[in-house]
């Protein structure tokens, strides 16, 4: 591929594909690149080079192995050139394997109004998946916006399809399609975040009425309404939907914080590049 390895990165981030960085921690002797070269691998491409021959080859297969198992996600390999390897080159380099597995983080807004037409464009500039799902076609007319689904259709056959663990954003122009939407939402009961707009009344007319449909409070509880930071002022949508994926925002990245916790290299690793690499010579 011609993505050099930042613009690599970036975009796999901002796809959520897993992916390895290999980074030539230290060289020594005659080796095919210096030390600070990367690259980057999928299960499917690679981005850059580490130098090739067998040691990228080599690299590969690690990475992808890497990309399988339930291992380490740090990995430091020191690899003698010849002897490891058989390339002529003699010389030996560290390799640090760093495994990146970015969580898709699924949002679903129901409501192509002014907040909805507001929020889009702040949501679509993060690493997530939208459904934009309204069934006024008229109104989902953002274009030249990443990773949104706009779905002109009726919403409540929509969320049975949907994954588990998507943020639920309700803010439909209807408090009666707000509270069927919810209520759906509620019976998966797997979802990462439901949000609906409105004030504290209709929060608390919300909450009533599940209640007398036969929710539990547990399921209850699930919802947040009002929707929104509350430090962040002001009645304009503009400000609302600012407020709103300030929530958003911090939620998911709760999320993704319990979702992606791996571990690092042990000091001895790091301390072995040294002896490695030369560098107490």
């Amino acid at each position: 591929m011609n993505d050099s390895w930042p613009q690599a990165l970036a975009r796999l981030q901002h796809s959520a594909t897993p992916h390895v960085l290999v980074t030539i921690l230290g060289a020594h002797g005659s080796t095919p690149c210096n030390a600070g070269t990367k690259m980057v691998i999928t299960r499917e491409q690679s981005f850059a080079s580490i130098g090739g021959g067998n040691l990228e080859f080599q690299a590969i297969n690690r990475a992808r192995c890497m990309l399988e198992e339930r291992g380490p996600a740090q990995v430091l390999e020191h690899v003698l050139l010849g002897a490891d390897l058989g390339q002529c080159c003699g010389g030996s380099t560290s390799l640090l394997f760093e495994r990146l597995q970015p969580t898709q983080v699924r949002i679903a807004l129901f409501g192509a109004g002014h907040i909805g037409q507001a929020l889009l464009p702040i949501l679509a500039t993060l690493p997530v998946q939208l459904f934009w799902i309204d069934e006024r076609t008229e109104l989902l007319q953002l274009s030249g916006l990443p990773n949104i689904n706009q779905i002109s259709e009726a919403p409540i056959p929509w969320i049975s399809q949907l994954p588990a663990g998507v943020f639920y954003l309700v803010m439909t122009h209807s408090h009666a399609l707000d509270l069927v939407i919810v209520e759906a939402v509620l019976q998966r009961g797997d979802a990462a975040f439901l949000g609906l707009i409105g004030s504290v009344t209709k929060s608390r007319r919300f909450r009533l009425q599940l209640r007398q449909k036969g929710f539990t409070k547990e399921q209850i509880k699930q919802l947040h309404c009002p929707l929104g930071l509350t430090t962040v002022p002001g009645k304009s949508p503009a400000e609302i939907a600012v407020s709103i994926a300030g929530e958003v925002i911090g939620r998911y990245h709760r999320h993704s914080t319990r979702e992606t916790h791996t571990d690092g290299l042990d000091w001895v690793d790091l301390k072995s590049l040294e002896i490695a690499d030369g560098g107490g010579q």
